[in-house]
């Protein structure tokens, strides 16, 4: 019976944590106060903009240069042509 009541008491101390800021969610209630739960799954402070973002960060202009635009490697086709209708 003693070794039941320290299981309980020891899963009440492990269920009790709130995660801080940065530490991984799944809900809102799995923070501590003042934090949420944003859609990358960390607590953040609550009101931060958390929108999911996949685009890359451009640090600088995009270039295209038409000049390196060649191919590494001879061309070749991947079936022969057609044959003419000369007849």
């Amino acid at each position: 019976m003693r070794s039941l009541r320290s299981m309980v008491l020891a899963a009440l101390a492990v269920c009790g944590c709130k995660q801080s800021n940065g530490d991984h969610c799944q809900l809102d209630r799995d923070c501590s106060s003042g934090l949420v739960c944003s859609s990358q799954f960390i607590c953040v402070p609550q009101g931060t903009n958390t929108g999911a973002d996949a685009a890359p960060a451009i640090d600088g202009p995009v270039v295209i240069d038409a000049a390196n635009l060649t191919p590494d490697a001879p061309v070749t086709p991947d079936a022969a042509p057609p044959a003419s209708d000369a007849n």
